[in-house]
């Protein structure tokens, strides 16, 4: 029989001068969790993680005994864009996401599936056949609640938390849920 389980918090922190520093700034703070960004969110340009810098992180992971680290993508990736140099430019990133953060160790990625822009059913269509490119070669998929976006489609937060979580687990499935937001967001 196991106990319950930890609880696993953390925090957004920053990668200034280096990957490998995250983990250490993430335990000054106390966390227990981190989330990163492996490039630069606001760029499209892709950095390249050597092998060199993959295991110094992965040493201060280790080190610094954290139970996870969680990257967020770029903000600029839009999977669901109908316009087709968009759509090709942000499968590009997403994969290069995918393999840094493979390079890295990281097991979770936050990413936002787009904007369709025009109509909701040929995005959806372009957001799936683009995520089954890029995730060909993975076997697990996971998800993340962050508390703006369910407030934002529409989830009572406040005076409904069951509710919201009933409804999650009925649509997607709990077992699913990997990390959850606590977005500060107004």
């Amino acid at each position: 029989m196991t106990g319950p389980r930890e609880m696993i918090l953390g925090a957004h922190v920053s990668t200034a001068g280096g990957v490998h520093f995250a983990p250490r700034r993430g335990k000054h703070i106390g966390a227990t969790a981190i989330q990163i960004f492996t490039k630069t969110p606001s760029q499209w340009r892709e950095p390249t993680i050597t092998d060199e810098v993959a295991n110094h992180f992965r040493l201060e992971v280790q080190r610094t005994g954290l139970k996870a680290v969680v990257s967020h993508d770029s903000y600029l990736i839009n999977l669901a864009s109908p316009d087709p140099h968009l759509r090709k430019q942000s499968i590009s990133c997403f994969k290069g996401e995918l393999e840094r953060c493979r390079a890295l160790g990281i097991r979770f990625v936050v990413t936002h599936p787009g904007n369709f822009i025009t109509a909701r059913a040929p995005g959806l269509r372009r957001n799936a056949t683009a995520y089954a490119e890029c995730l060909a070669a993975k076997r697990r998929v996971g998800f993340c609640a962050d508390s703006c976006h369910l407030f934002s489609a529409g989830y009572d937060l406040v005076n409904a938390w069951d509710d919201t979580w009933q409804a999650w687990d009925r649509i997607i499935g709990l077992r699913h849920l990997r990390c959850v937001h606590l977005n500060d967001s107004k």
